[in-house]
């Protein structure tokens, strides 16, 4: 473009800007922001090439006098900064942050939200944007800047806008669709697109001035503004808007990366959430259920409190039925596309998928317990002992899970919650007499609750300290009716008859195989995936699983004859993960004795040794190690897409299975080599070994039966072809094991 071959050309139309005629500078302006649609890099650079070239466009947005002008310098801003350090750079060191929020304030701020305010707004988050100075200036300016922009996306005025103010005129007619002039919308906050973009801006501003990971600004946004966790917090409780509730969980999720202060006090994060309204506060084709997890605040008050960990959990357990789990006002329809906002922490919740919101939340909570290890101990620790229910003395039931009404103390009733669940529907399975369509079907839904707690359940495992494991042993050899309080299975009772929770959970899993059409392996397989976390490194409760023979069903699932009877992929390698954690748990009989502890001597009962030499007789070494490795070899595949329920089990499974493949080695070599390849080579020469012998085997077969084999294959005795086809199957295998 000729415009954009010299700087004079580009200074003449900045120049413009400040003429007498206010039509000629929104002109000048307009023609710079149409050039920047065709050009924007060589915009930008002619602009920089000018002498206090952005300045002069800067020196436009203070001037409320002519506020046309200003206005379009704003949209102009808004596109200069949305990928250029410069520029970005340019606007903060001429007081750009006073300037933008000044005018926020001028144009009613969070109370009116209009369209010069999300502007400024979209502005904030370009600047904030993967650029560390800025991030520094925008901190240095102290937590007022937070603190304004948190009022954008609070419940508490948003609400209030929603319930107060358009209630009280639901009779009225006459109201536009805008204002009324009192600073208050006509229609729900959620109906209003700038209102509802403004807070979307507001809250991804923050999370983008924490892009660069720093510590200290982390610690700064929860010490001196914790509004601004609460207020994120609730909007995943409301279950929407949709992006909202994205921006909410990214927030969430860089405030405690990488800072286990911060993941401390999260845990004991209380959140207050308003009971949902259609029409009101939710749209009114919305259904959004009361918290499950939650707990009465006081009598007369219809708020519900939960804290952070029980909410993350209850929000993938109990997924909601609305489109990716969260509901979508009409006034978002365009902004994905008309909002430049990037979400480049949990960008999956926003891709439409069925099951995006829960498994976000699931990220979330992941990162909560990897950053607080704290967490999931006292998790698993009040699975044994919740503490008792508050006593509201109004008839309130919403306490059965066991849930404490002190701060302190809230979270510790989740595990229970959840395993209780996973009790509820493995209940579900056992007392069913005679599986069919129609059965299932009539609890589908528990299965599917089960299935979800389950799958928090190993999470929580996976991300447990040391003295977990303490505790997992206990809970996992411990009865039903002593893990969870005596009296609060009562809802839909579990049917324990004293069994050991091991023991049920083993007994649901074996049922499930027997359900119509494979229903029921998705819940087998986040059954074992969780006894896979709860017997790793606890050798009394892998003992307890084997030494029971009803629960070597176990190997069966991972034969080759399973596989040729339907049992899918992902089953078959859950059931060796399982094995494999077995495996690694046991010690073998030297080293028990070697111990000195009587109460780990076998005493004639399953070892390390019987154990593996089981799985080599029953699955074979080469199918065992296969089928472990798939889930890694084809991770996109369909057939293992929900294998890894989190980036946490992924690294727990590569760490078991190189452990597992190492174990083997280290055992079959004798266990006195520290050298992994010494060991891995006398692996091999066993092998070869055992080669040698088969096709020694194979040739006096074809010696003894030569003019058979050779001369008359025809006719070969069907016994004798098995024979022969066993034997070279057999080197096949064992080459096959020789190279992996």
């Amino acid at each position: 473009m000729i415009i954009l071959s010299e700087a004079s050309y580009v200074e003449l139309l900045l120049d413009l800007l400040d003429h007498e005629d206010l039509t000629v500078g929104v002109m000048a302006s307009q023609i710079m922001t149409e050039l920047h649609s065709h050009g924007g890099e060589a915009l930008e650079l002619q602009i920089q090439k000018c002498p206090d070239g952005m300045n002069k466009l800067l020196q436009r947005l203070p001037d409320s006098s002519r506020e046309e002008v200003r206005n379009q310098a704003i949209v102009l801003i808004q596109q200069l900064t949305s990928t250029n350090e410069e520029m970005k750079k340019t606007v903060v060191f001429n007081e750009g942050f006073d300037i933008l929020f000044g005018i926020i304030r001028s144009e009613g701020g969070a109370t009116d939200a209009g369209v010069v305010v999300q502007d400024c707004l979209q502005i904030c988050n370009n600047i904030l944007h993967d650029s560390e100075t800025c991030q520094r200036l925008f901190f240095g300016m102290g937590v007022h800047l937070i603190l304004k922009l948190s009022d954008f996306f609070d419940p508490s005025i948003l609400e209030f806008i929603s319930t107060s103010k358009i209630s009280s005129n639901n009779d009225r007619t006459d109201m536009d669709d805008d204002s009324r002039g009192d600073g208050s919308s006509a229609i729900p906050w959620f109906n209003h697109s700038t209102r509802l973009s403004s807070a979307i801006l507001a809250m991804n501003a923050i999370n983008n001035s924490l892009s660069s990971l720093n510590p200290k600004f982390q610690n700064l946004v929860i010490s001196n503004s914790p509004s601004v966790v609460s207020s994120s917090a609730f909007w995943i409780a409301r279950k929407g808007p949709l992006e909202l509730v994205n921006a909410a969980l990214s927030l969430l999720y860089r405030l405690m990366d990488g800072n286990p202060q911060i993941g401390q006090q999260l845990s004991n994060l209380i959140i207050k959430v308003t009971a949902a309204r259609q029409g009101i506060n939710i749209p009114e084709n919305v259904m959004v259920p009361q918290l499950r997890f939650g707990w009465k605040i006081a009598v007369g008050d219809e708020r519900r409190a939960i804290t952070l960990i029980s909410l993350l959990s209850e929000s993938y357990i109990f997924n909601g039925s609305c489109v990716g789990g969260c509901w979508n006002p009409e006034a978002a329809l365009f902004l994905k596309d008309s909002l430049n906002v990037d979400f480049d922490v949990l960008s999956a919740l926003l891709s439409g998928e069925p099951d995006c919101f829960a498994k976000s939340c699931l990220c979330v909570l992941e990162k909560l317990l990897s950053t607080d290890d704290t967490a999931s101990d006292m998790l698993i620790q009040f699975v044994l002992a919740p503490p008792p229910p508050p006593s509201l003395g109004d008839g309130d039931d919403s306490f059965d899970f066991g849930a404490s009404g002190t701060e302190a103390s809230q979270p510790l009733g989740t595990g229970t919650m959840m395993l209780k669940l996973v009790l509820e529907g493995g209940n579900k399975i056992l007392n069913c007499n005679q599986f069919s369509s129609v059965t299932v079907n009539a609890f589908r839904n528990d299965l599917e609750l089960a299935e979800r707690a389950a799958n928090v359940l190993a999470v929580v495992f996976t991300n447990s300290s040391l003295l977990a494991r303490d505790l997992s042993t206990t809970i996992s050899t411990s009865h039903i009716s002593s893990t969870l309080i005596l009296n609060r299975m009562k809802s839909g009772g579990v049917n324990s008859e004293n069994k050991l929770l091991l023991t049920f959970l083993m007994l649901s899993a074996e049922r499930t195989t027997r359900m119509p059409q494979g229903s029921g392996y998705s819940l087998l397989v986040a059954i074992l995936r969780l006894l896979s976390t709860m017997v790793c490194g606890c050798e009394r409760a892998t003992k307890l699983v084997l030494e029971d023979p009803a629960n070597l069903f176990v190997l069966d699932l991972a034969t080759a004859a399973s596989e040729s009877a339907g049992v899918p992929p992902i089953a078959q390698t859950v059931s060796c993960l399982f094995l494999g954690c077995c495996f690694l748990a046991l010690k073998d009989a030297a080293a028990e004795e070697a111990s000195g502890d009587p109460s780990n001597v076998s005493g004639g009962l399953i070892n390390k040794r019987m154990f593996i030499s089981m799985i080599d007789s029953r699955i074979g070494f080469s199918r065992f190690t296969d089928l472990l490795k798939k889930p890694l070899i084809s991770a996109n595949s369909s057939l293992y897409v929900d294998f890894f329920i989190s980036s946490g089990f992924r690294i727990f499974y590569e760490k078991q299975l190189e452990s597992i493949r190492n174990g083997i080695i280290e055992f079959y070599a004798g266990g006195s080599s520290n050298t992994a390849n010494s060991a891995q080579q006398q692996v091999i020469e066993m092998q070869q070994q055992k080669i040698a012998e088969l096709e020694k085997a194979v040739a006096l077969a074809i010696s003894e039966r030569g003019t058979q084999l050779q001369n008359a294959p025809s006719n070969i005795n069907g016994e004798h072809a098995v024979e022969l086809t066993r034997l070279k199957s057999s080197i096949e295998s064992s080459r096959r094991e020789t190279l992996n």
